[in-house]
């Protein structure tokens, strides 16, 4: 599949309830934009609320994806409740350094 960002932004942005085990997944995805997206000015994904989960799994990442990847929204108390993971991401938007509560597989 691909995801396509249109303005700047965030990919994902999960509400999930604390009691589902597995959230959003994308697996073998590209993270792509269209012509007129900075680069560095969109984030995988951020949380809704506590609990939130999204897992990217071999995934393309572009040149528009900020370094950081993930944002917290501002939601400090999500660290310790968000699952947040990636594993196997390449491409000009990938990157090993993570915010500390992203789950680097």
């Amino acid at each position: 599949c691909e995801f396509k960002n249109n303005e700047p932004g965030y990919v994902f942005a999960p509400s999930t309830p604390e009691n589902v085990s597995v959230g959003f997944v994308a697996k073998n995805c590209r993270f792509t934009a269209t012509g007129n997206v900075p680069d560095g000015s969109c984030y995988i994904g951020r949380p809704w609320r506590n609990y939130a989960k999204i897992r990217l799994e071999n995934c393309y990442l572009g040149e528009h994806i900020h370094p950081l990847g993930w944002d917290d929204w501002g939601k400090n108390d999500a660290h310790s409740t968000v699952e947040f993971i990636e594993q196997g991401s390449y491409g000009p938007g990938a990157n090993t350094t993570r915010p500390e509560y992203v789950r680097m597989l």
